[in-house]
């Protein structure tokens, strides 16, 4: 049963099994993924069967974990609830935060201290159980590793007892909440420098096969202790965009993960799902940084030749714009023609990140497709602007400062 193309991820229908939410920013496609047995009763536009099937391929870019492993102390799914791990909490498909190891929990009333009485039936997939101390022995090395998890409000863990754990704060902060619900526990005593190849854990699948840049292999873990997977086996092909929506083209997968500009594609036997997802980006625009332009004109206010200027009765206004001004324009002018080639870098990054046609796709898809000719008058255009802004800025600096025109003395 070949199933779904996929724009974004799928909408409302009932989760399963598969709690990956966050895998790539818009990957909360995958927790219905078309084996679940039932349909909510607000479908999508294509009607999906309901039958089971134990093994599915799926086609994903997912070159941000495939040379980082499956650690969450360093990151695994940082901003998300990892694959074959469990997390303390965890969001449901009404991304409200619910138990998920955690029986309950509370809050000390000077909110610093958090404790949790965790499920006494879990078990890693190695058969051993999970107790407080892989829970406290998670967190404090999370803490400790410098990996992308950030717990710096994380004072210390402290096991209190077999299935009793408590989270010092260093100060209150009740979105650490986030952090909780989103770092996978892993077991004390199997947890060293080759886990992230090798990961045991409590969530619903474990690894069975990894070919870094090739596949990603994944079963049902026989210890989960929720309901178990209809979903038996994962075949997770590591593929780019392109090659992604080949794949489904050729019937080789029964999910692809496609970027919006391919999803106006049809594909027989195939549905496409679009889902308004919690992902979200974030876009750093370009700034000025503070060069201490007001402190330069304020020093050169109170200089020796101001000074003279305000003796020869100049008004102060004509000591800034003939004597100020000149002597602080430059780095500003630097700044300004510098940017210039900045225009052309950006532009290209919001038509990606907002999926408008124009350079910014043609640069990545020239990327993908190994198109050299045209990567080679992409970044030609782009030294262009760049080289013209510097010659600009330095026409400006003769006319500005006279003493570096070229042929005078100082």
């Amino acid at each position: 049963m070949r199933i779904i193309k996929v724009n974004l991820s799928i909408s409302r229908l009932k989760i399963c099994e598969i709690k990956w939410w966050h895998w790539l920013s818009n990957l909360l496609l995958v927790q219905i993924l078309a084996a679940c047995s039932q349909v909510s009763s607000s479908p999508p536009a294509t009607k999906v069967s309901g039958e089971s099937k134990d093994e599915i391929v799926l086609a994903f870019s997912w070159e941000d974990f495939d040379d980082k492993g499956f650690d969450p102390t360093m990151g695994w799914n940082y901003y998300g609830p990892p694959l074959f791990q469990s997390t303390l909490l965890r969001r449901n498909e009404d991304l409200e935060l619910v138990n998920d190891l955690a029986q309950n929990y509370t809050i000390s009333s000077d909110r610093k201290i958090w404790t949790f009485k965790i499920r006494e039936d879990v078990r890693f997939s190695d058969d051993q159980p999970l107790t407080a101390e892989d829970v406290a022995y998670t967190f404090n090395q999370t803490k400790e590793s410098g990996g992308l998890v950030d717990l710096s409000a994380l004072d210390k863990a402290v096991v209190k007892g077999n299935y009793e754990v408590e989270l010092h704060l260093k100060q209150p902060r009740i979105t650490f909440i986030n952090q909780i619900a989103n770092l996978g526990i892993v077991p004390k005593h199997a947890h060293n420098k080759n886990y992230f190849r090798n990961p045991i854990g409590s969530g619903p699948y474990r690894l069975v096969q990894w070919n870094p840049g090739e596949q990603i292999i994944a079963e049902a873990n026989p210890y989960y202790y929720g309901t178990p997977a209809n979903i038996k086996r994962l075949v997770i092909l590591l593929t780019l965009e392109d090659a992604s929506l080949a794949a489904a083209k050729a019937g080789r997968v029964d999910v692809a993960h496609i970027p919006p500009s391919l999803a106006i594609q049809q594909i027989t036997g195939m549905n496409l799902y679009a889902h308004k997802s919690d992902g979200h980006a974030g876009l750093m625009l370009p700034y000025i940084p503070n060069t201490g332009t007001r402190e330069k004109l304020i020093e050169i206010l109170h200089s020796n030749y101001a000074l003279f200027a305000y003796a020869q009765g100049e008004t102060t206004t004509g000591v800034v714009l003939h004597h100020g001004l000149r002597n602080v324009a430059l780095p500003a002018i630097t700044l300004q023609f510098a940017s210039l080639g900045e225009l052309f870098d950006g532009s290209v990054l919001i038509e990606k990140v907002f999926n408008y046609p124009g350079l910014g796709d043609a640069t990545v898809q020239a990327a993908l497709r190994s198109d050299v000719p045209l990567l080679l008058g992409i970044v030609f255009f782009s030294a262009t602007f760049v080289f013209i802004g510097n010659t600009l800025a330095d026409l400006s600096y003769q006319i500005i400062d006279p003493r570096i025109r070229f042929g005078k003395s100082a």
